[in-house]
């Protein structure tokens, strides 16, 4: 009840599962993309504290999932955007640049859910695409966690 949600640590920021390794150009939503779609993207930033959920179709479709803008990104075009609820999440209100947004990593995507660094993906034997596809609309291990821990706990005191 009021007393767990008080309990409840505040929600991490996504840059507490950012991969640096994962920052590369392979990553980058094409500009072909945000010039057609751009109202439609689910804008994140680091500092974010939440994100649409990633779907089988992440990177296939608009509406997969969020994409990712540095924090300076967003501070620079501030007036650019107009912010979803102050969860950090935005929605563009006009094309961002060439190069501005990328796509999660299959391992980003994965850390979201709950699965730790030692969880091992077959990336050598998945591509990208049927890697976003095995781990969207997946349950995040971390939520199954503590609605387990809230149904036995009501369930046997």
């Amino acid at each position: 009840g009021a007393a767990a949600a008080a309990a409840r640590p505040p929600p991490r920021p996504l840059a507490a599962y950012l991969d640096e390794r994962a920052a590369s150009d392979d990553l980058t939503v094409p500009s072909r993309v945000t010039e057609k779609y751009w109202k439609w993207l689910d804008v994140v930033a680091p500092s974010s504290t939440r994100s649409e959920c990633f779907t089988a179709g992440y990177g296939k479709t608009v509406y997969g999932g969020s994409v990712l803008a540095s924090d300076a990104f967003l501070s620079a075009r501030e007036r650019d955007f107009v912010d979803a609820g102050g969860s950090g999440r935005v929605r563009l209100a006009s094309p961002p640049p060439p190069g501005a947004l990328r796509y999660f990593s299959p391992r980003e995507i994965a850390s979201l859910h709950g699965l730790g660094d030692d969880f091992a993906l077959p990336s050598e034997v998945l591509t990208r695409r049927q890697l976003y596809f095995a781990l969207g609309n997946s349950i995040s291990v971390d939520v199954v966690s503590s609605l387990m821990r809230h149904l036995f706990d009501d369930a046997f005191f």
